[in-house]
């Protein structure tokens, strides 16, 4: 699983990184522990992290700080929906607090 935020945590004052099912605040779609007075960074996917600054290692690699998901087969239907209806990617953005629609604007 790729992070989508590397920034200090206000609880540990460690650097650390964010990951999807992580708690996000759903006004701001900010992990709520992520200290935003300090540097952080903030990623769109797997092409924003750069092996020349240890990001690719860190996030896939490295033991202590790569999050593993176990993929099987029971879940494949929902993976396939996912996959390929935008509503069912948003629904779930929103569920997670990753997204956050202030305004109520609907799809047409």
């Amino acid at each position: 699983m790729s992070p989508l935020f590397r920034g200090y945590s206000k609880s540990t004052g460690k650097l650390t990184y964010y990951y999807p099912d992580d708690p996000f605040d759903p006004k701001t779609s900010i992990p709520i522990d992520l200290d935003t007075k300090k540097h952080y960074d903030r990623w769109k996917g797997l092409s924003s992290l750069t092996p020349e600054t240890g990001e690719v290692y860190d996030s896939f690699y490295n033991l202590a700080t790569r999050r593993l998901i176990l993929v099987t087969p029971e879940g494949i239907d929902y993976s396939m929906r996912l996959n390929e209806d935008i509503n069912e990617r948003k629904n779930l953005l929103y569920s997670k607090g990753i997204l956050s629609n202030p305004y109520n604007f609907k799809d047409i």
